[in-house]
């Protein structure tokens, strides 16, 4: 499998080669990654400047045409995100702390950019349908390749921790470790179990939507993916990880469910339900033993088996899922709570906030209680908002509403090839997903989001479109043609 897979990805030039790459990359947030003057150097960064690279000499050496016309005609809204990163620009006029503003502003450029060498990797196969077929299939199992070897270090971490192995060993943050909290909380190579979470959201979601099994080539294989995933997001503890995939997984049943139905006793295998069903078991008794015998909460092996789960009910106590926090006590759900009320009052503090905003990175100059909410309000949109104010908040959810409306209206469509076709219902989940999850966080610079969103408009340009002059349809509003 292997051996086919990279016998492909060599047929492919330097710049889709170097796209693949970034995108094997996307997860490996903190490990590894260096900081430099302030700033954390990860493998993205590398790949997506190497990326650029590439494709400016492309352009030099006229192998990619930049038709800027025919890129406005297929939509409209592609120059959307270089607007935003201008106008982020202009905030240095006003901004408190011009670190931050700095900071911030490398985060969005870097995003941005990536979102438009995706583009014009996908964007210059629109008249070759075999060639993108091939790219958008390399793209995917390299998606599911980098989440396989996430999810492997991050079950390594987690029992890795209980069984008592050092953080040099195991790359658990001492916030996350069973010293600190009586049971791990696994992030694997990111930074923290909310971001690994959101992550996989996008191989989740993909899973999900293929029924056909076109990108693993085996249902066993796909559901064992998606047990593994889901698995994974539990043991993160992560409350909008679990509670968005959990939405993600009863939508994708939903949509699975005519198979179901249709299925009578004569045509159901035996073995299939007791291949799923010894899979699901033996993950659970692996985790239930592995909470007993390595649990540190409790010295006598006979207590250890019930004090394991205990200490999993006590986290989620402790997470303030189940009960209001003490009177004066601290949780992250009251900090959060107290984040956003604060954030709303620095975006509405006067028409300059409300229009403009505070510039770029600015919430801990104008927070209250910088110290306690780590420079976010932890809302994606309450922060763009406090940021460039609520015209431009406007704009970027119209930018999300078109790519929704893509993904949606191909998602079933006939002039969508049948072996892809699936993906757009994928995509619809993750994109949905990402930004119900964004409620529970504040970052609209994640890599992986504007990766995806720069393959989708890339997509989204079919040859009628490019050489239509006369097409005034939004790249994002009506289904096209590979």
């Amino acid at each position: 499998m292997f051996k086919k897979f990279f016998g492909e990805v060599k047929s492919l030039n330097l710049s889709e080669k170097l796209l693949l790459l970034l995108i094997f990359v996307l997860p490996f947030e903190r490990i590894p990654s260096f900081e430099v003057a302030g700033f954390t150097l990860k493998l993205s960064l590398f790949f997506g400047l190497a990326l650029l690279l590439s494709l400016i000499r492309d352009v030099f050496n006229k192998k990619i045409a930049l038709n800027l016309k025919n890129y406005v005609l297929g939509s409209k809204w592609l120059f959307l995100p270089l607007g935003i990163l201008l106008y982020s620009l202009i905030g240095i006029l006003w901004v408190e702390n011009v670190s931050y503003w700095l900071k911030a502003n490398v985060a969005l450029g870097f995003s941005i950019a990536v979102f438009y060498a995706s583009f014009l990797v996908f964007a210059n196969l629109a008249e070759d349908k075999m060639c993108r077929e091939r790219l958008l299939s390399l793209t995917l199992r390299t998606v599911m390749l980098s989440a396989g070897l996430i999810l492997a270090f991050g079950f390594f971490q987690w029992f890795g921790d209980l069984a008592g192995l050092g953080s040099n060993i195991t790359g658990i943050r001492n916030l996350y470790d069973a010293d600190r909290l009586g049971l791990p909380r696994m992030h694997s190579t990111l930074l923290e179990p909310m971001w690994m979470g959101i992550y996989l959201l996008l191989p989740l979601s993909l899973l999900i939507a293929d029924k056909k099994a076109m990108i693993l080539k085996s249902q066993v294989w796909r559901l064992a993916m998606i047990g593994s995933i889901l698995l994974a997001i539990l043991l993160g503890l992560s409350r909008g990880a679990i509670a968005v995939s959990a939405l993600v997984s009863l939508v994708g049943l939903k949509h699975n469910y005519y198979e179901i139905k249709d299925a009578t006793f004569k045509n159901l295998s035996l073995s299939s339900f007791l291949k799923y069903g010894i899979f699901s078991l033996s993950i659970l008794f692996i985790i239930g033993l592995s909470i007993g015998i390595f649990s540190k909460k409790g010295d006598d092996p006979n207590q250890r088996y019930n004090k394991g789960f205990g200490v999993l009910t006590g986290h989620l106590k402790r997470l303030n899922v189940f009960e209001e926090p003490e009177a004066g006590k601290r949780t992250s759900l009251s900090d959060r709570t107290i984040a956003r009320k604060d954030g709303f009052e620095i975006a509405t503090a006067s028409k300059h906030n409300l229009f403009f905003g505070v510039g770029a990175g600015q919430f801990s100059s104008y927070s209250k209680t910088p110290e306690v909410f780590g420079g976010t309000s932890w809302v994606t949109l309450l922060d763009f908002m406090i940021d460039y104010g609520v015209l431009m908040l406007a704009f970027f959810i119209h930018f999300l509403v078109m790519i929704l409306k893509f993904c949606k209206s191909n998602r079933n469509s006939a002039e969508v090839d049948s072996k892809f076709g699936f993906i757009y219902f994928g995509l619809l989940l993750y994109f949905v997903g990402f930004w119900l999850q964004s409620f529970t966080t504040g970052s609209f610079t994640i890599t992986h989001f504007w990766v995806v969103a720069g393959i989708v408009s890339g997509l989204s340009l079919s040859p009628s479109k490019v050489h239509s002059e006369k097409s005034k349809i939004p790249a994002f509003a009506g289904t096209t043609k590979f």
